[in-house]
C-alpha cells in the first residue's frame, strides 16, 4: 500500500514538474512598448488594446507594467499580491518582477518589454530587424488617410505653428517644469477596432514603396586614417556626412557652383583634372557630395515647374492664402512665358471678379544622382532619384544614403483640393508618381504644417529607394548609426515658452521607423546640441523668458525619450555658443562678455552634475576633441567696452579637461583683428584635423587689426585669405608651421579693404600621405606637409 502510495505520489510530482516544465517552455512572448496600451502575445499574433492612458512606462532604469493589463493578458491574480508602484491613480508592477512570479524570463530592448521563456526573449534581443517589425506593430503610428482627413488637420492650424490633433495630445511634463513625468502620450494614437480590416489606416509604415516604382563623438574615419588619407571631420564615427569634397586616396572629387571637378591627386607633382561634370538644369543646386567605393553620390535642391490652372479671385478673399493665386517671386529666374496668361474672366460683386487663367508654380525637391566613377574619364549615372520638399541634410552609414528633405504643406494646395507630396526614381528623366494619404504618417506632433521625408539610397546596389514620408518636421538632424533624431521648434503661445520637439527614428536598410517623440524646454543651437550614448539621448538648451532673459539646459532622456536626468538654470543671461558630447562627460561654453566653459559629469544619466567652470575672454563657437583629456576651441576673441562685448581676431584655445572640476586653458592663439573669419565658426567639416600627424588647418579670411588706441567695434582692412596651417601637440600648444594662399601679390593688391576674387578663397584641406591639399574654386594646390614648399598645382576650369 505504501509503495503503491509513493507511486501515486511521485507520479503527480512528475505531472506537476512537466506542467511547470510545459509553462517555461512556451514558444511564444509577450511584448509591450512603452508609452503605447498594445501589447503582442506573438504565439498567435493577438494584439491586445488598451488607452494609452494605461500604457507602461520606464523610471530610473525599470520598465513598470499596468497591474489591470497584465492581470487581463496573464490572467493571473497573483499580481494582486506583489509591491507596485501608483502614477495618475494606475497602479504598476515592475517588469522583472513580474516576469519573475510567471516563471518566465524578461527582457528591455530599445522600448519593447518582453516576457518569455528564455531562447525567445535571447532571439529578440539578437534581432534588431525584428525588434523594428514589433515597434511598427505595436507604435501603430497613424496615417493620413484621405484629402478630407488632411484637410481637418491643417483646419486646426494655429497660425500655421502648431498642428492640434484631439485624437493627438502630449501627456508629458516638460522637464524643468512641474515634474519629471515620463511620456505617457495620453490617447496619442486610436485604438485599432476589433477587426483590423475596417481601419485601414492603422498600417504601419512599409518598409518601402519599391511596388510603387515599378509601377556620440567626434571621428575622422579610421578607416581613412589608416589608409593614408584624410576624411570629412563628422560628428559621429562611422556615419558619414556629406562636403563639397571628398577623396579616396588617389583621386579628389571637388563640388563648386554647378559643377564637379574630378583631379588625379597622385602623384602631387603630375596632378591632372581628368573629369569635369556640368550639371546643366539652371534649376538644381548641388550641395554636397560623398565617395563610397566605386561611385560619387551628389545631393541638392532642385525645383520642378508645373503649371496650374486656376479659377479664383484675382485677388485674395479675406483669410485666404495669396500664395495660391501667383506665381512663386521668390525663383525670378523661371521662365513663365511658357504658359498661358489669363483667356477669361467674369465680374463679380464690387471689384473682386473670377479669372480661369493657368500660372507658373515651381515646387522644392531634393536630387540625389548616384554616379558609376570606375572610369574616371567616363562617369555614368547610375540612379536619380527626386522626393518631395527642399533637401534638409544627408548621411551615409555603411553604403546607405539618408537623405532627408522638408515640403510646406500648403505649397499643395490646389483648385480640386491638395496634392501629396510626389518622388520620381527615374534614371534619364523624372517620371513623379503621388504618396498616397494612406502612406504618410501622422506625428504624435507636427510643429509646423510640413512634410518630412526620409529617402534611404543604397549606394553599393541597383536597389531602388525607400520613402518614408511624416507630417510634420524639423530643422536640426542628429545622427548616431542607427538612429536619427530630428528636431523641431515650437512656439507655446499660450505659456510663452519656446520648446524643441525632438522625434526619435530607427534607421535600418534605408527604412526611417518613428519611434517616439518628447519635448523639450528651450531651443537649440545645432546638431551638436544632441548625442546619443549607451542608449541615452543628450540635449542642451537656450530658453528666454517674456523680457528676453536667457537661461540655458541640459537635458537626458533615456532610450524612449523618457526623462532621466537633467541639470537646468545654466548661466543666467549668457546663451549657449557651443557644445560637445565626448562619451560620458559634457562640455558647453555660453557668453555674454566672457567665455565659461562648463564641464558635466554625464556618468549617471539620471543625476548629471555640472563639475566645473572657467572664464576666459571671447567664446569658442566649435569644439573638438583632442583626445579624451584635452578639448581644442575655435571661436572669436572678445573686449568689453563701455559695458557691451565686441569679438575681435579668431581665437584658438586649447584646454586640459583632465580634472572636470578644474578646466585649464593651456594655450591659446589669436589670428587677425575684429573682421577675421571662418568657415569652421559655423561649418565643422572645414576642420582638418590630425592628432597623429600633429596637424590642424583650416580656412581664414584675415583682417588687420586696427590701429591702435581704436575701439574695439572698428574694424581693420582685409588682409589675407588662404589656410592656416599649425602643428598641434600637448607640450608647445600651436605652432604656426606655415598659410598657404590661392591669391597672388597682384590679387591681394587689387583686394580693397573688404576682400579680392572670392573664387580664389581656399575652402577646404585634405592630406594624402604626406601631401596636403587645399582646394579654391579656381584650383588645387599641393604642398609637402614637412615643409609646405609646393609640389604641384592644377586649374579647376
Amino acid at each position: 500500500m505504501k509503495r503503491l502510495f509513493s507511486l501515486i505520489l511521485c507520479v503527480v510530482m512528475l505531472c506537476a514538474l512537466t506542467s511547470v516544465n510545459i509553462s517555461a517552455a512556451r514558444t511564444d512572448a509577450t511584448v509591450f512598448y512603452i508609452g503605447r496600451g498594445r501589447a503582442m502575445v506573438m504565439g498567435g499574433e493577438r494584439i491586445y488594446s488598451e488607452t494609452d492612458e494605461n500604457a507602461p512606462f520606464t523610471g530610473e532604469g525599470k520598465v513598470y507594467i499596468p497591474v489591470d493589463y497584465a492581470k487581463d493578458i496573464f490572467k493571473s491574480v497573483r499580481i494582486e499580491r506583489m509591491p507596485t508602484v501608483t502614477r495618475d491613480g494606475i497602479k504598476y508592477v515592475e517588469l522583472t518582477a513580474l516576469a519573475e512570479l510567471l516563471q518566465f524570463t524578461s527582457g528591455y530592448f530599445r522600448g519593447l518589454a518582453v516576457i518569455g521563456n528564455e531562447a525567445e526573449v535571447a532571439a529578440i534581443g539578437l534581432d534588431r530587424e525584428r525588434q523594428d517589425e514589433l515597434i511598427a506593430k505595436l507604435n501603430a503610428l497613424p496615417v493620413i488617410g484621405s484629402e478630407a482627413a488632411l484637410g481637418e488637420i491643417l483646419a486646426d492650424l494655429d497660425g500655421g505653428y502648431e498642428v492640434l490633433y484631439e485624437d493627438v495630445m502630449m501627456g508629458t511634463a516638460i522637464p524643468g517644469g512641474t515634474g519629471m513625468a515620463v511620456p505617457s502620450m495620453d490617447a496619442a494614437f486610436p485604438v485599432s477596432p476589433a477587426d483590423p480590416a475596417a481601419a485601414p489606416e492603422m498600417r504601419q509604415p512599409p518598409a518601402s514603396i519599391d511596388s510603387a516604382y515599378a509601377e556620440s563623438s567626434s571621428a575622422v574615419s579610421d578607416e581613412a586614417e589608416t589608409a593614408g588619407f584624410s576624411a570629412t571631420n563628422v560628428q559621429v564615427a562611422g556615419v558619414d556626412e556629406g562636403d563639397i569634397i571628398k577623396t579616396d586616396g588617389e583621386y579628389i572629387y571637388y563640388l563648386k557652383d554647378n559643377r564637379l571637378s574630378v583631379v588625379k591627386a597622385v602623384p602631387a607633382d603630375d596632378m591632372e583634372l581628368v573629369y569635369t561634370l556640368e550639371f546643366t538644369d539652371e534649376n538644381f543646386w548641388p550641395e554636397e557630395i560623398y565617395t563610397d567605393g566605386g561611385t560619387v553620390t551628389v545631393a541638392g535642391s532642385t525645383l520642378r515647374a508645373e503649371a496650374i490652372f486656376s479659377r479664383r479671385p484675382s485677388r485674395p478673399m479675406p483669410g485666404e492664402a495669396s500664395s495660391t493665386l501667383q506665381a512663386d517671386a521668390d525663383f525670378p529666374s523661371y521662365d513663365s512665358s511658357a504658359f498661358d496668361a489669363e483667356v477669361s474672366s467674369a465680374p463679380l460683386t464690387g471689384d473682386m471678379r473670377v479669372s480661369s487663367y493657368y500660372y507658373p508654380r515651381t515646387r522644392p525637391m531634393t536630387r540625389v544622382y548616384v554616379y558609376d566613377i570606375t572610369d574616371k574619364s567616363d562617369i555614368k549615372l547610375l540612379k536619380n532619384v527626386v522626393s518631395e520638399g527642399g533637401y534638409v541634410t544627408s548621411r551615409v552609414i555603411d553604403g546607405m544614403m539618408y537623405a532627408i528633405s522638408r515640403q510646406y504643406a500648403y505649397s499643395l494646395l490646389r483648385d480640386d483640393g491638395y496634392a501629396t507630396p510626389e518622388y520620381s526614381y527615374g534614371l534619364t528623366e523624372d517620371s513623379y508618381a503621388p504618396i498616397g494619404y494612406g502612406q504618410i504618417y501622422r506625428f504624435p506632433f507636427a510643429s509646423e504644417a510640413n512634410y518630412l521625408t526620409i529617402t534611404g539610397i543604397n549606394l553599393r546596389d541597383d536597389s531602388e529607394a525607400k520613402i518614408s514620408t511624416y507630417f510634420g518636421a524639423g530643422d536640426n538632424v542628429y545622427v548616431s548609426g542607427e538612429h536619427m533624431y530630428i528636431a523641431a521648434p515650437k512656439y507655446d503661445y499660450d505659456t510663452g515658452r519656446q520648446l524643441t520637439r525632438v522625434y526619435k527614428f530607427s534607421l535600418s536598410g534605408g527604412n526611417a521607423l518613428f519611434m517616439f517623440v518628447n519635448q523639450v524646454n528651450g531651443n537649440i543651437l545645432n546638431q551638436f546640441s544632441m548625442d546619443e550614448y549607451d542608449g541615452f539621448f543628450r540635449i542642451a538648451t537656450t530658453s528666454y523668458d517674456e523680457n528676453y532673459n536667457s537661461v540655458n539646459h541640459l537635458y537626458i532622456y533615456d532610450e524612449t525619450l523618457s526623462p532621466a536626468g537633467e541639470i537646468t538654470g545654466i548661466a543666467p543671461g549668457e546663451q549657449i555658443y557651443s557644445t560637445r558630447f565626448m562619451g560620458a562627460k559634457g562640455y558647453m561654453v555660453t557668453f555674454r562678455t566672457v567665455d565659461p566653459l562648463f564641464s558635466f559629469d554625464l556618468s549617471d544619466p539620471y543625476h548629471p552634475k555640472l563639475t566645473g567652470a572657467l572664464k576666459i575672454p571671447g567664446y569658442s563657437d566649435y569644439l573638438h576633441p583632442y583626445d579624451e583629456n584635452h578639448l581644442i576651441g575655435f571661436g572669436k576673441d572678445a573686449a568689453e567696452y563701455y559695458g557691451n562685448a565686441y569679438y575681435l581676431g579668431m581665437k584658438l584655445s586649447l584646454f586640459d579637461i583632465t580634472d572636470p572640476e578644474n578646466p585649464v586653458e593651456m594655450f591659446t592663439e589669436t589670428i587677425g583683428g575684429r573682421g577675421t573669419e571662418s568657415e569652421l565658426l559655423s561649418n565643422h567639416r572645414a576642420l582638418l584635423f590630425s592628432r597623429e600627424k600633429g596637424l590642424l588647418a583650416f580656412p581664414v579670411t584675415v583682417f588687420t587689426e586696427p590701429e591702435k588706441g581704436a575701439a574695439p567695434y572698428e574694424y581693420g582692412a582685409f588682409e589675407s585669405q588662404g589656410a592656416f596651417v599649425y602643428d598641434i601637440d600637448l607640450e608647445k600648444g600651436f605652432t604656426l608651421r606655415g598659410q598657404i594662399t590661392h591669391m597672388s601679390r597682384e590679387d591681394s593688391l587689387k583686394a580693397g579693404y573688404y576682400g579680392g576674387d572670392s573664387q580664389k578663397y581656399v575652402q577646404r584641406m585634405i592630406y594624402i600621405g604626406d601631401t596636403l591639399y587645399t582646394v579654391s574654386n579656381q584650383m588645387i594646390k599641393a604642398n609637402s606637409l614637412n615643409d609646405l614648399s609646393q609640389t604641384g598645382e592644377v586649374g579647376l576650369y
